[in-house]
């Protein structure tokens, strides 16, 4: 994202190379602009097919011992926070979770602090997979979650890239190194 948190490229990566029909669809992705926001604002970003050897941007597999979230970071749907009565759950804040995460991908002891206030915390809209969208037709709700700032400090360094939460393979929940050990 640029100084006004507006994305100057969209990358789709991953550790395997794409099979053909993959790659026939984000051909087919970058015929149409995509909106960053909510679609109020007329701002929209193309997606731009680079060559297949083209290099990953060298953040995004850097090492580092602090992390913090580039995009914001939404616990995966089945993580209820709030019970029926509206009390929290012990061990369900967004820092819990995150730590929960991690710890399942095996990665080293983490602490991890929220960026900013619970208040400030800003509403997502999330993927909206086959099974939301009939929920969606019932409830006429759109998918939308609280997105949280973290930072993530490791006991030693990890490898990135770290991308973890709700809708991750769509954006979010990328968390950048910061240049600190």
């Amino acid at each position: 994202p640029d100084e006004h948190g507006l994305p100057t490229r969209l990358i789709v990566w991953r550790s395997t190379p794409f099979a053909s029909d993959e790659i026939e669809a984000l051909l087919k992705a970058s015929e149409y602009p995509i909106a960053w926001d909510d679609g109020s604002s007329d701002w929209r970003v193309r997606l731009v097919p680079l060559p297949q050897n083209s290099p990953v941007p060298a953040e995004l597999l850097k090492a580092s011992c602090v992390w913090e979230s580039a995009t914001p970071f939404v616990p995966p749907a089945e993580r209820h926070r709030f019970r029926k009565n509206g009390r929290e759950r012990p061990g369900e804040s967004p820092e819990r979770i995150l730590t929960w995460l991690f710890q399942k991908e095996g990665k080293p002891e983490s602490q991890v602090t929220l960026l900013e206030d619970l208040e400030e915390s800003k509403w997502v809209n999330l993927h909206e997979t086959r099974n939301r969208r009939f929920s969606r037709d019932t409830t006429r709700t759109s998918w939308v979650r609280p997105g949280f700032r973290l930072r993530v400090k490791f006991e030693s360094p990890v490898s990135g890239p770290l991308i973890v939460g709700d809708s991750c393979h769509f954006g979010l929940g990328l968390f950048l190194p910061v240049p600190q050990c």
